[in-house]
């Protein structure tokens, strides 16, 4: 009876060392293909990138650098995998696979015209499951944020597509319409506005999309907001109208504070259209009217 015993609980514990065992290298396996997947991107090999999707490397993984996967984290991290934790951290977080390729630009010495645009891995992640919301690590910018500050207008759309919130703002409550308006990206601009996207939407300092297009001197950025109804004479927290943001930015360019380049060629235009939709300096609102 004692040895019957015996024999079953080896048998017993033969079985679940060999389950742990098999489980840990599925895991370790599953681990791999994972970071296959972060390598893959970061040396812009889109088609490794997609094979290791293809292998079943998770969507969502963080870029975890190889001196940190051994000893009691691995360990950690894999029964972080056992109890299906998806949101634990492992003391040493960096950016999701969809931020990694949102954040990568290799045209990033291109004037925004000369930038090509290659979706294969955006759209390949977000089929796969990629949250489309989950913020980098570095400037807490969401996907659909990275998109528009990176000329990258179809990507946009996947991400609007796939449930992007379209009103989801950067730490300084910057919104994707506000990034647009402020980079001259009128084609990300007209997909967010047509998207819906709140052209009244303000940041931390009470800025508006059309705050921000004034200062950045961008006339087809300005124009597009215009012609979507943006408030002219909203002011931000000092009191500051669009037409005072404008005029800031040019006086700061014409006494050398901000470097002079082909925004201050245009400013005049930008002024002149302000002044054509109505748009008031905050001293011009403020000023009582001459009763006499």
């Amino acid at each position: 009876m004692k040895r019957s015993f015996l024999i079953v609980t080896s048998l017993a514990l033969l079985l679940v060392f060999s389950l742990l065992t098999g489980w840990y290298l599925h895991a370790s396996r599953r681990e791999q293909v994972d970071q296959e997947l972060i390598a893959a991107i970061k040396a812009d090999h889109t088609q490794q990138a997609l094979a290791a999707l293809a292998a079943g490397a998770n969507p969502n993984v963080r870029d975890i650098e190889t001196e940190s996967t051994t000893g009691s984290l691995q360990f950690s991290r894999l029964l972080e995998k056992l109890f299906h934790r998806t949101d634990a951290t492992d003391g040493n977080p960096h950016e999701r696979a969809l931020t990694l390729v949102l954040d990568r630009d290799p045209d990033k010495d291109k004037m925004p015209e000369q930038k090509t645009e290659d979706t294969t891995l955006v759209k390949a992640l977000l089929d796969a499951g990629a949250d489309p919301n989950t913020p980098n690590e570095k400037d807490g910018f969401p996907p659909l944020l990275l998109a528009v500050q990176n000329w990258r207008p179809r990507a946009v759309r996947m991400i609007l597509e796939h449930g992007g919130k379209i009103e989801q703002k950067d730490r300084e409550g910057g919104t994707p319409l506000s990034w647009a308006a402020g980079s001259a990206n009128s084609e990300a601009l007209r997909i967010l506005l047509k998207a819906g996207a709140d052209i009244n939407a303000k940041d931390r300092r009470g800025s508006t999309p059309l705050h921000v297009a004034c200062a950045d001197g961008n006339l087809a950025t300005v124009e597009i907001l215009l012609q979507n109804n943006a408030p002219v004479n909203v002011r931000d927290n000092d009191g500051h109208t669009p037409l005072d943001a404008a005029i800031e930015e040019g006086r700061a360019l014409a006494e050398g504070i901000h470097s002079s380049d082909w925004k201050g060629e245009r400013r005049p235009q930008v002024l002149k259209r302000m002044r054509e939709a109505g748009g008031k300096t905050s001293h011009e609102l403020d000023k009582k009217p001459d009763n006499r």
